[in-house]
């Protein structure tokens, strides 16, 4: 319900998935990545702009071979024929693909860095 005399300016959340205590969240020109605190509370860890709309995204953490306390953190987002990753734990973008048609699914498999895609 909108009260009378007052303008929305909500962004609107296009996708939200979550992987252990992260989650990612797509805007319509941003994504960005939330990490649980010790105390419940949420806080931003990561977050970039976009020149596109996200169809799908993917996430996964997983605890590298260098310890238990650190954990590493991948996105891939999908916008048409596109696919984008970004490592979130070092704050780089990792790899940008164009296959060319359409990406249906996009999935990672198991707690390792392989990404499957499904196309049409």
């Amino acid at each position: 319900m909108r009260r009378r005399g007052r303008e929305s300016h909500r962004i609107q959340v296009q996708h939200v998935i979550g992987s252990h205590n992260f989650i990612a969240v797509a805007y319509p020109n941003a994504l960005s990545c939330y990490k649980l605190g010790e105390f419940s509370e949420w806080r931003s860890i990561f977050s970039t702009k976009l020149d596109y709309h996200v169809d799908l995204m993917a996430f996964n953490s997983r605890v590298p071979v260098s310890g238990p306390n650190s954990k590493e953190v991948l996105i891939a987002v999908s916008s048409g024929s596109h696919i984008h990753l970004w490592n979130v734990s070092d704050q780089s973008e990792v790899a940008n693909y164009d296959l060319e048609v359409h990406v249906e699914t996009l999935l990672f498999i198991a707690s390792g860095w392989s990404l499957s895609v499904q196309v049409v």
